[in-house]
């Protein structure tokens, strides 16, 4: 849509249209905007209390669109639950790549071949949102 390619290998970096991608600066949750789904957590406490220490919340509605923010900086985190593989496999190459941080919803490692609940976060704020995460799953 904006002609923007991305990609990333495996010990060789993230890219742009061909530009390496730096490691984002770190932001902290009170500085930075998290994407969170907002259809189904928009009445749960955790959605209250992501919505009150962060910045704000946006959700564009693709796993992928909202990755990419948090790629680029825009995005403290992104917070979603019941993933399926092809929501966060690639995004779990970047994060490597980015020296960002994920995990599932109690701090354990990701499975990408299953999928399910899990935070790709920016250093500055991934401890805070990984308390959060740990009290209401």
């Amino acid at each position: 849509m904006n002609d923007d390619f991305y990609y990333a290998m495996n010990g060789q970096g993230a890219y742009l249209n061909g530009q390496r991608l730096e490691k984002p600066k770190e932001i902290t949750l009170s500085e930075g905007l998290v994407s969170a789904n907002i259809s189904s957590w928009s009445k749960k406490d955790i959605f209250q209390e992501l919505l009150q220490k962060s910045f704000d919340i946006r959700y564009f509605g693709c796993g992928g669109i909202d990755s990419i923010h948090v790629f680029n900086g825009k995005f403290a985190a992104f917070v979603n639950s019941k993933s399926g593989p092809w929501d966060l496999a690639a995004q779990l190459i970047f994060a490597k790549e980015l020296g960002l941080k994920t995990s599932t919803f109690n701090g354990g490692p990701v499975d990408y071949a299953t999928g399910g609940d899990w935070i790709l976060a920016n250093e500055g704020c991934y401890d805070e949102v990984l308390e959060i995460t740990k009290r209401f799953f």
